[in-house]
């Protein structure tokens, strides 16, 4: 989707965040949906190892954006996974605390990022539970690695100083464009005023200090479902910078009406 080069406006900025909010919350519903679909295969519910291993394959094959899925029993020991396997199959993830918390909620669920023990990446855990004749027997997990999701969701900017960011509800950089691997992972030092400024109601025109101790202009909204924060931003001095230019050029042309003017009067004086 192209970006006007000249995006400067807290307007433009809302309308890209919003852009950017949609793809990523268009892209959790549909993982939300794949997931529903596979807790409701019979041998997901029956806790078949072989057969849900065998369409666990098929679904990645599928769907290459996603990079494994596994199955655990209510006890949190894994029952199928396409990729990384603990090192010992009794070990129970549940004292994990992003898959404590994908084995006790009772939806489809996000967690907050972590690093992979096994990926060393940035991931949050997508879930949802497996229920067979009104039981829980089990939960899927998804792993879905940030700088991944900053290259397939976010907008690249084609402009220097714009930036386009999910933040979690702590200030930690979840995904951003440009130079994801750069970013993710690190806390926003000045979030309290971000957040502050969601609280109140406030969705655009936000100004905070960057990692780069320069001063920039925030549009940011919470995307529904989840604790995520979408922001797209860009250095202050651009749009004040636009702002006197278009001050000037005012001038300029007000200055040139009125000397016109000046000259018409001297001609018919």
């Amino acid at each position: 989707l192209p970006v006007p080069a000249t995006i400067a406006e807290p307007f433009d900025l809302r309308f890209l965040r919003e852009v950017n909010e949609r793809q990523v919350r268009r892209h959790l519903e549909t993982s939300r949906r794949l997931l529903e679909r596979l807790a409701e295969h019979e041998a997901v519910r029956a806790l078949d190892d072989r057969d849900s291993l065998a369409l666990f394959r098929e679904f990645i094959a599928g769907h290459p954006e996603y990079t494994n899925l596994a199955l655990l029993d209510t006890h949190g020991l894994v029952v199928a996974t396409v990729r990384f396997a603990p090192p010992d199959p009794n070990l129970s993830l549940a004292a994990v605390p992003h898959y404590h918390d994908a084995l006790t909620s009772a939806e489809f669920h996000v967690s907050r990022p972590y690093v992979g023990a096994q990926s060393k990446r940035w991931t949050c855990l997508l879930s949802h539970p497996v229920m067979s004749e009104g039981l829980r027997v089990g939960t899927l997990v998804l792993p879905l690695h940030l700088p991944e999701l900053a290259d397939m969701l976010l907008i690249p900017p084609n402009r220097v100083g714009l930036s386009n960011a999910i933040l979690d509800t702590n200030g930690i950089i979840l995904a951003r464009q440009p130079d994801p691997e750069a970013y993710i992972g690190r806390a926003l030092p000045d979030f309290p005023r971000l957040k502050a400024a969601l609280e109140r109601g406030q969705r655009n025109d936000i100004e905070i200090t960057g990692l780069d101790d320069r001063l920039r202009i925030v549009s940011a909204e919470y995307v529904p479902g989840t604790d995520w924060i979408m922001t797209s931003a860009v250095p202050a001095a651009a749009i004040h910078g636009a702002a006197l230019t278009r001050f000037w050029i005012t001038c300029g042309s007000v200055l040139a009406i009125l000397v016109a003017a000046g000259v018409l009067v001297v001609r018919y004086a």
